[in-house]
C-alpha cells in the first residue's frame, strides 16, 4: 500500500513534456467554433451537441502520424455518432437504458487493458451515451 505522500505526490506531479499545445488549440477551436454556430443558427443545444462531438474526437488527436490520427479519428466521430443515436432511441425505456449503460460501462472499463487512448474513447463514448439519454428523455 501506497503512503499519503507518494499517492499526494502522484497526484501533483506536472510533467510539462506531456503537454501538447497544438492539440489542446485544436480542440479549444473546435468546441469554440461548434458552439458558435449553434448560437448562429439560433439554438445553443445544437452547438453543443456539436462541441460534444468535437471533444469525444479530440480525445483521438495526438501526435502520431496523421493516417493513425485519422482513423482513430474516425472512429471517434463513429462512436459519438452511435452513442448519440443509441441514446435517442432507448431514452424513453428507464430498463433498456439502465442495462445499456452498465453494458457500456463494463466494456469502456475493459477497454483500459487495450490502450489509454482507446480507453479515453470509451469513457467518452459512454459518457456521450449518458448525456443524450437523458437530454432526450423530454421531447
Amino acid at each position: 500500500m501506497a503512503r499519503t505522500g507518494t499517492v499526494w505526490k502522484q497526484i501533483t506531479l506536472f510533467e510539462r513534456n506531456k503537454m501538447e499545445v497544438w492539440v489542446a488549440l485544436r480542440a479549444a477551436l473546435g468546441m469554440a467554433i461548434s458552439v458558435v454556430i449553434g448560437f448562429l443558427v439560433g439554438s445553443p443545444a445544437i452547438g453543443l451537441a456539436i462541441a460534444i462531438g468535437a471533444l469525444n474526437v479530440c480525445y483521438s488527436d495526438k501526435s502520431d502520424s496523421y493516417k493513425e490520427r485519422a482513423k482513430r479519428m474516425f472512429m471517434a466521430a463513429v462512436l459519438s455518432a452511435v452513442a448519440v443515436f443509441v441514446a435517442s432511441v432507448s431514452a424513453h425505456n428507464a430498463v433498456l437504458m439502465f442495462v445499456i449503460l452498465t453494458i457500456g460501462a463494463f466494456f469502456a472499463g475493459m477497454l483500459v487493458v487495450v490502450d489509454s487512448v482507446i480507453a479515453d474513447l470509451g469513457v467518452i463514448g459512454l459518457a456521450t451515451l449518458l448525456i443524450f439519454s437523458r437530454s432526450e428523455e423530454h421531447t
